[in-house]
């Protein structure tokens, strides 16, 4: 199994205007991307618990999550990419 994906939602920590990053959006996309991955390896690993095992080990499967390269090597602003990101 293979997870991929999330969500952006790019806001300075201070908005050149001098307001803060707006929290809410910030929980929101944090949110979105941890509990995407959850929401997609749960049944896949039940589904694998399940099955045969696949190699000498005894291990029924591999579940690989990936994380993009965008939230560390962007422009200001990835502040909740940056920290849904391992």
């Amino acid at each position: 199994m293979a997870r991929a994906g999330g969500a952006t939602a790019s806001e300075r920590t201070l908005r050149r205007d001098g307001t803060p990053h707006d929290l809410g959006l910030f929980t929101s996309t944090l949110n979105l991307d941890l509990s995407s991955t959850l929401t997609a390896v749960r049944p896949g690993a039940a589904a694998m618990a399940a099955l045969d095992p696949a190699d000498e080990d005894g291990e029924p499967g591999t579940i690989v999550t990936t994380a993009s390269i965008a939230s560390t090597a962007t422009s200001c602003g990835s502040t909740a990419p940056s920290a849904s990101t391992p």
